[in-house]
């Protein structure tokens, strides 16, 4: 019998399915993003499992759930994250390797949108988030962003993960 990582690991494990990826992975981020609390809030209004904005809500949400206080449901909010990774994982399909792709798509989730690269070792911060933290000074985005994967890749390798 695997390791039970949270209350959650039977979605993780859905959307890993799915999303032809580590459900282990998927448990990472989510660890990274809301330590597994479903109504875990940020100061910039993301919310839930996985600590979507409302905005990429409004673009992911399953059908019928499009109000935002769903993204504490963590089914719906499972469905959305398999609804945007897929677009990732899509949008890097000529990423150079499938790892890269994987990494590349996790990164994306964090930032948005960056400059293109089909390799990991080649992903630089995007300059939106460099000017914000120019105006803000009050948070380094920068360090977020760049810490976002290898972060992620920490707990990853707790759970018994790797990516060679």
């Amino acid at each position: 019998r695997q390791q039970k990582i949270s209350n959650y690991d039977d979605l993780f494990r859905k959307a890993g399915k799915k999303l032809d990826i580590d459900w282990r992975l998927i448990a990472a981020q989510v660890k990274q993003e809301s330590s597994f609390n479903p109504k875990a809030g940020s100061t910039a209004s993301a919310y839930g499992l996985y600590q979507f904005m409302p905005k990429t809500w409004d673009g992911h949400a399953p059908k019928g759930f499009e109000n935002r206080d769903y993204r504490s449901d963590p089914d719906k909010a499972t469905e959305a994250y398999i609804s945007l990774m897929s677009k990732n994982l899509k949008n890097f399909s000529n990423a150079a390797s499938r790892n890269d792709q994987i990494l590349l798509s996790i990164q994306k989730y964090h930032d948005g949108s960056f400059p293109p690269t089909t390799t990991y070792a080649n992903y630089q911060v995007p300059q939106y988030l460099l000017n914000i933290d120019k105006d803000k000074g009050n948070h380094n985005r920068e360090k977020e962003a760049k810490d976002y994967v290898p972060k992620i890749m920490k707990h990853y390798s707790k759970f018994g993960g790797s990516i060679s």
